[in-house]
């Protein structure tokens, strides 16, 4: 028994990365999923009432909706057009070519900004 067991077989990370925009990257657990068998991921957007996605293109009109979004096979996909000190929950599904869930992720959420902090880096 072992504590990689109770981890999702999917894991997600979301990180801002410029003013609207939100990155989503996950990694698969390949001895708990055969990768063989996934066709696409859908990354699932939780957002709140009157958020938006896509520049617009996605808007909630309840009080929370959860918005799929076919990526393919691609492990990292940018949020864009998202609206500035909003909080986004992202998990993820890998689905088979008739949409059945083979695996789902965590939950991770993500702050989008426009303020960014660089601190130098400092070798000794």
């Amino acid at each position: 028994i072992g504590a990689d067991e109770y981890l999702p077989p999917i894991w997600v990370v979301v990180t801002p990365i410029e003013s609207e925009s939100l990155r989503v990257r996950w990694s698969v657990d390949l001895n708990r999923i055969d990768i063989g068998n996934v066709d696409y991921y859908n990354v699932i957007v939780d957002v709140a009432a009157g958020v938006s996605l896509s520049g617009g293109q996605m808007t909630c009109e309840e009080a929370l909706c959860e918005i799929p979004l076919d990526v393919g096979l691609a492990q990292t996909v940018d949020l864009t057009g998202l609206t500035n000190y909003q909080i986004y929950t992202v998990s993820v599904e890998a689905r088979s070519a008739t949409g059945n869930v083979l695996a789902t992720s965590n939950l991770a959420s993500g702050m989008v900004t426009d303020i960014f902090v660089y601190l130098p880096a400092i070798l000794r």
